[in-house]
């Protein structure tokens, strides 16, 4: 699975990289207020903190 193999460093909490892992896996952006996501330059991300 993606998740074990995201690029770059992430930090290792197993639901955020199942998250992150299919956004990328799907071409798809991720609406959310998570920082660590946020600040992960290899997922397209939406600010949900506006």
């Amino acid at each position: 699975m993606g998740s074990y193999a995201l690029p770059g460093d992430f930090h290792k909490d197993p639901a955020d990289r199942v998250l992150v892992a299919t956004a990328r896996e799907s071409g798809s952006s991720l609406l959310t207020a998570d920082a660590a996501i946020l600040n992960y330059p290899h997922v397209l991300t939406l600010d949900a903190r506006q």
